[in-house]
């Protein structure tokens, strides 16, 4: 019999359990419990709980614990995470190339509308491309002058910074002495040294700047939003109380201290190109007319009176003495070498005139202006021909691709406008407009006596309509001669007063826009001349209705009134539906040919 062992506590209450290893090892089995997954949870082990254990409600005291985040969970987290982010640098991706796809293709199109100066650099071309595509008119856009007056102004900094595109010019009275104007600034520089096409763009910079500058006048912009303007009665502050909301998309207006000018005024960019050296006569002029009608819109008569007495000069500087009467604008008849900057001068000061109200004026010089273009002698094709080969249009796919491709050639220069006008499709265009302003004039001048109730016409109203009508005709039949000219150059064509001489594609161009301006303003002349007449011609039909009316006699002795109801349109009717007619099919014109104007 061997030893007995020693007393077991564990074995005496639990008899099924044979040894305390086996004890130990049912205490620590968990029924829940994986190799440590559990980031949250305490590193001992979690309790037994015997089978229907009564869970006790928790109280509002004692919160729920939080559910354990596992490591399951963080990873697929990341995935998801990792998976978005690529998705949204993906998107960012694809919408920024096509934003720059898109952009440029706008200026792929640009440069072949508007091509800019070789001289100028990368950046400078960028921004003449750009200002000149943003203020093209057109139907269903409206110009943002904000962005076309920043891209001129960069542009010209740029062209008058000796470290970039200005090297070679220099101030007009030395190194660095710039001469100064109170209120305009630093006045114009001395760019002999540079390039025709180089000075000719610089040109078109300075007036683009200054034509914003014409549309922003007024208006302000807010000092920490410097690329959007808004106009005056917007501001809100206490000098406007009640400010006028902005248009629906529109920015908040800003406050009235946080407001500066929205650019600069038109007059810096005028003057400086009236006092920069290496300009033309016609840059000059067209800068100072249209300074002079900037002033005048602004109600600034006189100061627009001197502007253009300062434009008479520059056109009559190399004239021949004797061809113009500076002070009344009148061409002598039968003068020789008359130019192109004074029948442009005097039809300025003419426009001046009539402004002013002094018709008795501004007719003479329309009837010299008008006698002088019907005297210039026919342009001749044939000198043209000789240096500027004809533009063959594509015809093959070959050739097609390859014109897309193809570099556009900056235009050839203008003339001086020093030399001798001649007859042109622009010519023609020019008379219609002067006829048609000489037609405004003789119906204006008799309007205030002309019957109200008579119906009558007076020899006046009549002669204008008569120049009116003329003035559309010659306008309609030049600008299908342009339309109908397509590409062809060089080639002389027909109208009903005179020859032309198409030149070149830019002179066609030229032509159609003058023509179609021209006639859309005839058209809405002639219109506004028929209404008053048809007006006065009703009044008389219902005066003469409400007379008493007359009684005949029959053979039995019976009196019957006869009743005058003619339903029949009267002259001026009939005129002014023809009108009607001819200005809807114009419109239609129009917009075939991609031109678009107000009056139209």
């Amino acid at each position: 019999m061997g030893p007995v062992p020693p007393f077991n506590p564990v074995r005496t209450l639990h008899p099924l359990i044979r040894s305390r290893a086996e004890y130990q090892r049912i205490q620590s089995r968990v029924f829940v419990q994986h190799t440590r997954l559990l980031h949250t949870s305490r590193l001992r082990l979690r309790p037994q709980l015997p089978l229907l254990h009564a869970i006790k409600p928790q109280t509002i005291l004692q919160p729920r614990p939080a559910r354990s985040f596992t490591t399951e969970d963080r990873q697929q987290l990341r995935e998801n995470a990792i998976i978005v982010g690529k998705c949204c640098l993906v998107l960012v991706v694809v919408t920024v190339c096509f934003g720059m796809l898109k952009n440029g293709l706008q200026q792929w199109q640009w440069e072949k509308q508007y091509p800019e100066p070789p001289e100028f650099s990368w950046r400078s071309k960028w921004l003449y491309r750009t200002a000149k595509g943003k203020s093209a008119p057109g139907r269903d856009r409206i110009v943002e002058w904000m962005g076309v007056a920043n891209a001129w102004k960069t542009l010209i900094e740029k062209l008058e910074d000796p470290q970039s595109d200005g090297a070679g010019i220099k101030p007009r009275l030395g190194e660095g002495e710039d001469l100064l104007v109170e209120g305009i600034g630093k006045t114009g520089f001395d760019i002999t040294a540079k390039s025709e096409t180089w000075r000719r763009g610089y040109f078109e910079a300075l007036m683009g700047a200054a034509k914003a500058g014409e549309h922003l006048d007024g208006w302000i912009r807010d000092k920490n939003r410097p690329y959007i303007a808004f106009p005056p009665e917007s501001v809100i502050g206490p000098s406007n109380p009640r400010p006028k909301p902005v248009p629906h998309g529109w920015p908040d207006p800003p406050k009235e201290e946080d407001c500066e000018a929205a650019f600069d005024r038109p007059e810096v960019y005028y003057m400086k190109i009236l006092t920069t050296e290496s300009f033309t006569s016609r840059q000059k002029l067209e800068a100072a007319l249209a300074y002079a009608d900037f002033l005048q819109s602004g109600g600034l008569s006189s100061s627009a009176s001197d502007m253009i007495e300062w434009g008479m000069d520059i056109a009559t500087r190399n004239a021949h003495p004797g061809v113009v009467d500076k002070h009344t604008g009148i061409i002598a008849d039968g003068a020789a070498g008359v130019s192109e900057n004074i029948i442009l001068a005097t039809s300025a000061l003419a426009m001046h005139k009539v402004r002013s109200k002094n018709l008795a004026a501004a007719l003479p010089i329309y009837i010299s202006i008008l006698r002088a273009q019907r005297s210039l002698p026919l342009a001749d094709p044939i000198l043209f021909a000789k240096t500027k080969p004809l533009r063959k249009v594509p015809e093959t796919w070959f050739e097609k691709i390859n014109d897309m491709f193809e570099k556009v050639p900056y235009p050839d220069p203008p003339t001086s406008g020093d030399e001798q006008a001649t007859r042109t499709l622009v010519a023609n265009c020019d008379e219609a407009a002067t006829m048609a302003h000489i037609g405004e004039i003789l119906y204006a001048s008799s309007y205030e006596s002309t019957p109200q109730t008579t119906g009558l016409v007076t020899g006046s109203q009549e002669a204008g309509l008569s120049w009116t009508r003329d003035a559309v005709e010659l306008a309609e039949a030049t600008f299908e001669l342009v339309s109908q000219s397509g590409s062809r150059h060089s080639q002389p064509v027909a109208s009903n007063a005179s020859q032309t001489a198409l030149q070149d594609s830019s002179e066609e161009a030229k032509a159609r826009d003058r023509c179609a301006e021209c006639l859309a303003m005839a058209v809405e002349n002639w219109k506004k001349m028929v209404e008053p007449l048809r007006e006065a011609e009703k009044v008389k039909r219902q005066l003469d209705a409400a007379k008493p009316q007359q009684q005949t006699w029959t053979w039995l002795w019976n009196s019957t009134p006869t009743k005058e109801t003619s339903i029949e349109p009267g002259k001026w009717e009939r005129e002014e539906m023809a009108v009607e007619t001819r200005q809807k099919e114009l419109q239609r014109l129009l917009l075939r040919e991609g031109l678009y104007f107000a009056d139209s």
